[in-house]
């Protein structure tokens, strides 16, 4: 009986660990970008599809960002770009959270680049 009862326990938690492995992926690359988008443009214009790539640093001293990179084309950015091809429209728009905090959108080349970065 001791047996089965460590086993299970060792079961529950690399499922555990397995749970909060998969929920941080998902949050780190779909939901924190999407709402940093909802923030700074008032809604999302990029999903995962189009993501190209994705980084995330963290100093000792509590600084960091996040950065995520996607394809411009075929995204809706018309109330942004208006009548300009996304490749030759550009913009940035930013805002600062809380002191401290900042996030922001950037578009340049057909590439849009979702940050935020907090000191």
């Amino acid at each position: 009986m001791k047996r089965s009862g460590l086993a299970v326990l060792l079961c529950a938690a690399i499922c555990l660990v397995a749970a909060i492995w998969i929920y941080d992926r998902h949050h780190f690359s779909v939901l924190w970008p999407a709402d940093v988008q909802r923030t700074t443009l008032g809604n999302e214009v990029a999903n995962a599809d189009a993501l190209i790539s994705k980084e995330r640093s963290f100093s000792q001293f509590g600084e960091g960002f996040a950065r995520w990179r996607y394809k411009a084309n075929g995204l809706s950015l018309d109330h942004l770009c208006g009548q300009v091809a996304v490749d030759q429209c550009g913009f940035t728009r930013s805002k600062t959270l809380e002191e401290g905090v900042t996030v922001s959108v950037t578009l340049s080349g057909g590439i849009l680049t979702v940050e935020e970065w907090w000191s």
